[in-house]
């Protein structure tokens, strides 16, 4: 006996296969980063971490307040993809990487970066 036939014949309505399909709303977008957020970004890819610091500071202060709660979390460089994360685990700072994660940092986020190709081994002949 198929399933259609069950269906067919009994007084039960079908299930609704197309609602496992249904898919939730996607979440709102993120609001572009802030000037401090970008400051964040440009000082950790030039590797200073004092001036970093301080502009986290601006940021957490600005979270406290009732502001973004999470300023770092689309920032990212446009040609590479790196985030500020990433240039501070680079640097192992590890203070910095929690700080930045606190405030939003994606620790999945992937950058842009492809390796070059191999080249091809000669063959021998």
């Amino acid at each position: 006996m198929s399933l259609l036939f069950h269906f067919r014949h009994n007084s039960l309505p079908p299930p609704d296969f197309h609602q496992a399909a249904k898919k939730t709303p996607a979440p709102p977008p993120l609001p572009p980063p802030s000037a401090t957020a970008k400051r964040v970004l440009i000082q950790s890819q030039k590797g200073d971490w004092p001036a970093c610091e301080q502009s986290l500071k601006a940021l957490e202060r600005e979270a406290f307040d009732g502001g973004d709660k999470r300023p770092l979390a689309n920032v990212s460089d446009a040609v590479t993809g790196n985030t500020p994360l990433m240039y501070a685990a680079m640097e192992n700072k590890l203070s910095m990487v929690d700080r930045m994660l606190d405030l939003g940092c994606d620790i999945n986020a992937k950058n842009k970066v492809i390796p070059p190709p191999k080249k091809e081994a000669k063959k021998s002949t």
